[in-house]
């Protein structure tokens, strides 16, 4: 891809996202910038961008503790 191909493609594919994480902040509670809870879990998704051939967007979570040991808990009810 030219680098003003890859400039044009990175610019709407960054706009889609930014709509999906609005989205997402107005469904669910906002937290920072680009994040937001949902379920107990803190989520906040970094501006995409490509590398190579790709097009990439981290997708970070925060989950508390609490969750673990929960689901630490159902699972030791199954013998395996």
């Amino acid at each position: 891809m030219s680098n003003i191909a890859r400039e044009i493609f990175l610019h709407y594919a960054s706009s889609a996202v930014d709509r999906v994480i609005l989205g997402m902040r107005k469904r669910y509670t906002p937290v920072k910038e680009r994040g937001f809870i949902l379920n107990g879990i803190t989520y906040e998704i970094a501006p995409p961008e490509i590398k190579e051939d790709s097009f990439e967007i981290d997708l970070i979570s925060d989950i508390p503790l609490s969750f673990f040991k929960r689901v630490k808990k159902e699972i030791s009810k199954f013998n395996f």
